[in-house]
């Protein structure tokens, strides 16, 4: 996959029209004035959206700590789980590699990676059924440097814009 397809695949000009006035919306801008014109991955020191923004834009912001070699030792924090989080329980502070599903793990471990190599923003919406729960979701990965400018946490905007349930009779965290 070249850099032309990415682009395609996860365009910021889709992410403006789908999300505009949205809490992605004004958290993407935010990260985007934080680069003050340049075209690098703004600084972690610099991003405070709890100084900020009220509790109805935060509660769409989560984050993964990413200064780990091993993407599978990547932390999750502010992980909004909603459905998922009453199944599995509250997901903060779990390294990613623990994810009990599979596909979803190795999925989004590959969005990080690609987020934390190209050290630029990544739109994309997931269609997710794990448990007897789908959902379909829309996020934002906003990449953060440290001083030397190695990414070292990616902030993410998500947007729920499909879920529902289906019964459940066991609980194979496989499926």
């Amino acid at each position: 996959m070249g850099r032309r397809a990415i682009s395609r695949r996860y365009s910021i000009k889709a992410f403006e029209s789908i999300e505009a006035g949205r809490p992605i919306d004004t958290l993407y801008y935010y990260w985007d004035a934080l680069r003050k014109g340049r075209g690098a991955a703004p600084q972690l020191s610099d991003f405070r959206p709890f100084e900020i923004f009220p509790d109805s834009i935060l509660k769409h912001l989560s984050w993964i700590d990413t200064n780990d070699e091993n993407p599978e030792n990547y932390r999750l924090w502010n992980h909004h789980g909603g459905r998922m989080e009453q199944i599995l329980g509250s997901l903060e502070g779990q390294y990613v590699g623990a994810y009990p599903n599979a596909m979803h793990r190795n999925a989004s471990i590959r969005e990080y990676q690609l987020c934390k190599v190209l050290k630029r923003p990544i739109y994309h919406q997931i269609d997710q059924k794990m448990f007897g729960a789908c959902r379909i979701y829309r996020r934002m990965l906003m990449p953060l440097l440290d001083e030397r400018g190695n990414v070292v946490r990616i902030a993410y905007g998500i947007r729920t814009s499909h879920s529902h349930s289906q019964f459940v009779t066991h609980l194979d965290p496989q499926t």
